[in-house]
């Protein structure tokens, strides 16, 4: 079976070792690129893989307030 190019917020988390709820502010907040199907957001793996690279644009933008 092929690998989805997407993944939930939730499972983004799990994989980067984030909170979910921290997930979800960065995404709210612009600092990480989702898409927005239906009421769920879905992430790229590719945007996983650059903030695997690039830890700390996820560690600015994920605290409360800072958008």
């Amino acid at each position: 079976m092929q690998e989805s190019l997407t993944v939930s917020v939730r499972e983004a988390a799990r994989l980067l070792g984030v909170g979910e709820l921290a997930m979800y502010r960065a995404v709210r907040a612009g600092v990480v690129r989702a898409l927005r199907v239906g009421r769920k957001f879905r992430v790229p793996r590719a945007e996983l893989e650059e903030l695997a690279r690039n830890p700390e644009r996820f560690a600015c933008g994920a605290r409360k307030g800072a958008a």
